[in-house]
């Protein structure tokens, strides 16, 4: 849907009524108000047959509802001409203050067109129930209160002027938030009255919505509001949204209220949407996804099959639907990324994409990594699971509890160290910068989270290896970093990170969280590797095809190490060594998640079917949790 100058350039000065040539497609011009003279022009299907019936689409051009003509709409009508409807593009009565014009006529003419295309469906050999509008910006206003506001102030039609389906790009939906738009109408209707997204109801059809993340001329907050009231009907309603671009798909670096400049890729991926909608109700013969390309499969988790441009939509409407600013996810089957997928901005107020490039906290899953580099000490024969961690480093910030003596690696790994999570959070999870780390119960004996158990054994690492904590890096970089292609993944802050590392976010503002940063730079086994999903799918694949490791790390890891038993709403939880583990009927899966406050991540697979998937975000965790169940759902269907 070209909206540019490549549709202006064809249109054609109309001469006396009758047929205009346009390739293959003849275009025949009616009067559809004869009071008015308004026009229409129809562009029948190739091979049109009128002993068959078809499916019919009204286009509505933009303009702010004060320019435009209706050969703005040819190449779309030829387009769904091509794909077997009968296509339809209206004129309607632009504002003019000397002919006391305001877009309420607008919205008259509009549903005027629609009825007589209804009234003469048999005449065209159109199915009267499958006439579907489009339109693009002011157009799409036009095209909503067509349906919404239906029959608008000419209640004894009989015809109704409700479209069957909705295809609304870059629409102007909610009009209360237009700086005096009441002032264009003259009085003669209230705005609230012609505003389709505060007005829908059960009976609003099927509808695509269109648009561009940063429209600073038909704001996205509308189509936001429209398809929230859809789903409270349980009306069916498709929102896509498109990062880094604004009106009508103008790049996000370009004033988006003047003459369209739209990224033609956004346009051929927006065109596929509207033509695979059209296709699922019937309305067309073929669609892109069924024509131009073979449907690409892979594994689920439970074996079953997925389409990938299904998981495309999913979480795309994921994104908007839940708020999210941005998000890096991969999926792997057997032994490689099969998907990829950034998608969002690294910081709501910058705008700034998510990119391959792109770095995200992973807070929690950061204990994975760690747990696994341990192991490879314990391959080197530098460190025993079982031995006294002690009897490698004594630790001072315990000692006057002489229970520490018994701590190993494996109970530091498996969360039974007897250890809080953080020394500095008290019993009701407040902060408390004086607090004391402290032993709660025998050490081996019960399962309790925490981030002090990998701490100490870091320390440990650190000096079996002879360096310090932050030289860790260094040392998992050659070791498992390198050889597993994680990229500039890092447990320490860095010049790249201070560049690249995506912001978090608390409530849609961006916010640091419990971050590391450029004043908090510091290794933490628990909680500080930034890295993306390529990179953490990568270390994935190698955790769920045992390389690096000998079979009895692999094993040990993957294993079941502790258990906290199920009390209460709270579930249970089985631990392997830096890793939860689930037994299910369709194999064993594993996971884990990780929660910076202003950051979250989370990782899941199953080892029987070689699947499994990672995703990063820099938002809270309460919308992460939405986001991973939803997942689950849609990779388990």
């Amino acid at each position: 849907m070209k909206l540019t100058l490549s549709i202006i350039s064809f249109f054609i000065p109309f001469i006396s009524a009758g047929q205009i040539e346009s390739d293959s497609l003849k275009i025949e011009e009616f009067i559809y108000d004869q009071k008015e003279g308004l026009k229409i022009y129809r562009i029948n299907p190739l091979n049109y047959d009128s002993n068959k019936e078809y499916a019919a689409i009204v286009i509505f051009h933009g303009g702010g509802w004060s320019i435009g003509e209706p050969s703005w709409g040819f190449s779309a009508a030829k387009h769904y001409a091509s794909q077997g409807m009968v296509a339809f593009s209206a004129q309607y009565r632009l504002q003019n203050s000397k002919k006391g014009f305001t877009p309420y006529e607008s919205v008259l003419d509009a549903q005027k067109a629609i009825r007589w295309i209804r009234k003469n469906a048999n005449d065209f050999s159109i199915n009267k129930n499958k006439i579907a509008a489009y339109g693009w910006s002011a157009g799409a206003h036009l095209a909503a209160c067509a349906s919404i506001f239906e029959n608008l102030h000419a209640e004894n039609e009989k015809i109704s002027s409700a479209p069957n389906l909705l295809l609304l790009k870059s629409p102007a939906l909610s009009l209360s938030g237009y700086s005096n738009f009441s002032k264009r109408l003259k009085g003669k209707i209230n705005v609230i009255d012609i505003s389709p997204a505060e007005s829908v109801s059960k009976n609003t059809p099927p509808s695509i919505i269109v648009i561009g993340r940063d429209d600073t001329v038909t704001p996205l907050e509308g189509s936001r509001l429209f398809k929230k009231n859809m789903d409270k009907y349980h009306n069916e309603c498709q929102l896509i949204i498109y990062d880094n671009v604004g009106h009508l798909f103008t790049p996000s670096t370009e004033p988006d209220d003047g003459w369209p400049n739209p990224d033609k890729k956004t346009v051929r991926d927006a065109q596929m949407k509207f033509d695979e909608f059209l296709k699922k109700h019937n309305y067309t013969k073929k669609s892109h996804s069924q024509t131009d390309k073979k449907e690409k499969l892979m594994h689920s988790i439970n074996g079953n099959m997925i389409k990938i441009d299904a998981l495309d939509s999913f979480l795309k409407h994921q994104m908007d639907s839940l708020n999210i600013p941005g998000l890096s996810f991969a999926y792997i089957n057997n032994d490689k990324i099969v998907y990829s997928k950034n998608l969002g901005v690294v910081n709501t107020k910058t705008k700034e994409p998510v990119t391959n490039k792109t770095l995200f906290d992973a807070a929690s899953i950061s204990k994975t990594v760690f747990s696994f580099f341990a192991m490879q000490m314990v391959d080197k024969g530098l460190l025993n699971l079982d031995t006294p961690l002690y009897k490698y480093l004594k630790n001072p910030d315990i000692a006057y509890d002489k229970r520490y003596k018994k701590i190993t690696a494996r109970m530091a790994l498996s969360h039974t160290t007897g250890f809080p999570n953080w020394r500095y959070l008290n019993d009701k999870g407040q902060y408390d910068p004086n607090g004391k780390l402290r032993i709660e119960f025998k050490p081996g004996t019960q399962y309790r989270y925490s981030g002090e158990g990998f701490k100490y054994l870091a320390q440990v690492i650190a000096h079996i290896l002879n360096t310090d904590m932050n030289g860790l890096q260094e040392k998992m970089t050659a070791l498992l970093f390198n050889p597993l292609a994680m990229g500039e993944s890092s447990f320490v802050w860095n010049n790249y990170l201070e560049k690249y590392r995506a912001d978090g976010h608390i409530n849609g503002k961006p916010n640091k969280g419990w971050s590391i940063n450029l004043k908090d730079p510091d290794f933490n086994a628990a909680a500080s590797l930034q890295t993306n999903a390529v990179a953490y799918g990568n270390f994935l694949s190698a955790l769920i095809n045992g390389k690096l490791l000998s079979k009895n790390s692999h094993r040990e890891i993957l294993k079941i190490q502790s258990s906290r038993p199920k009390t209460g709403k709270k579930p249970g939880v089985n631990y392997g060594l830096g890793i939860i583990i689930d037994n299910t009927n369709y194999g064993t899966n594993y996971a884990h998640s990780g929660n910076n406050g202003s950051s979250t991540s989370q990782y899941f697979f199953n080892k029987k079917h070689k699947s499994g998937y990672v995703f990063f975000t820099n938002t809270e965790n309460k919308q992460t949790r939405v986001l991973d169940a939803n997942l689950k759902r849609f990779l388990l269907k």
